[in-house]
């Protein structure tokens, strides 16, 4: 079986715990960018915003989320999220 497949069926499969620093996605494409506690510095002169990465976000079903339909996450800095890593 390939990576992708033993990543998606829980072998290799990586949760995390992070802090939003930014929803500027310039790329406007529902991302917020993430300081992931364990993985990340804490420390913004060892590791700057800047260089942190975008993690996207899912939404309900009941959400377009494309095309002008339904909406786009509206989570904000500060907040504390959770996800999994797909790579």
């Amino acid at each position: 079986m390939n990576t992708f497949g033993r990543q998606h069926y829980g072998e290799d499969f990586h949760w995390f715990l992070a802090k939003v620093v930014s929803d500027a996605d310039t790329s406007q494409l529902g991302r917020v960018q993430i300081r992931v506690y364990g993985i990340h510095s804490q420390d913004q002169e060892k590791l700057p915003d800047s260089h942190l990465p975008w993690a996207q976000c899912l939404i309900p079903s009941t959400e377009g989320g494309i095309s002008g339909i339904g909406q786009h996450s509206k989570i904000l800095p500060g907040a504390l999220v959770f996800g999994f890593f797909m790579d």
